[in-house]
């Protein structure tokens, strides 16, 4: 089979994937510090999603905006806090992670593990043809593999267990605000 440390690859980057939510399960997830604060933030997330959803003329009318203020405040905290209490896992996480590609560093350093099917922009290829010979550079080193899939798979596995952070209300995943689909109505 061609290719297989280009699967060894994926399999590892999903394992770790793995035991770092294990890892945050074990010491964040199931505590009740942090079932608290989600709850808050859940419930500070629907009572801002329905003050905000009310007509501009009834916020400033009945003085609501400060009170939304006061909402986002204790929201934004709430965050603040829950941030603070995956601190110290992620530290170990990243720690354990290091180690992991220090390793799979060792193992794979000058292997070409996979094929890409294109030629990437002049700025990844120091990551995607990393110590490898040639100038083949769809050739792809453990290092871009490993990245990519890191970062493909550990938000997927938070999703698939239950465990992805709350986002801001009325934001999508970068930051970017929603279309106000009232509006258009």
């Amino acid at each position: 089979m061609a290719y297989t440390e280009g699967w060894l690859i994926l399999l590892i980057a999903l394992g770790s994937a793995l035991f770092s939510e294990a890892v945050n399960w074990l010491f964040v997830y199931r505590t009740a510090t942090y079932k608290n604060l989600r709850s808050n933030i859940d419930k500070a997330t629907k009572k801002l999603e329905v003050m905000k959803g009310q007509p501009a003329a009834v916020v400033k009318a009945k003085g609501k905006s400060k009170k939304m203020d006061r909402v986002d405040s204790y929201l934004k905290n709430t965050n603040q806090a829950l941030s603070a209490t995956r601190f110290r896992t992620s530290i170990i996480v990243y720690g354990i992670m290091f180690i992991v590609f220090s390793i799979m560093n060792t193992l794979f350093d000058g292997k070409m593990v996979a094929k890409l099917p294109f030629t990437p922009f002049v700025i990844f290829r120091a990551l995607s043809h990393r110590n490898l010979p040639g100038e083949d550079f769809t050739d792809c080193s453990m290092v871009f593999l490993y990245a990519i899939a890191g970062a493909a798979l550990r938000p997927n596995v938070q999703k698939l267990l239950g465990f992805s952070p709350p986002r801001p209300t009325g934001q999508t995943v970068f930051g970017m605000p929603l279309p106000d689909t009232a509006k258009d109505k």
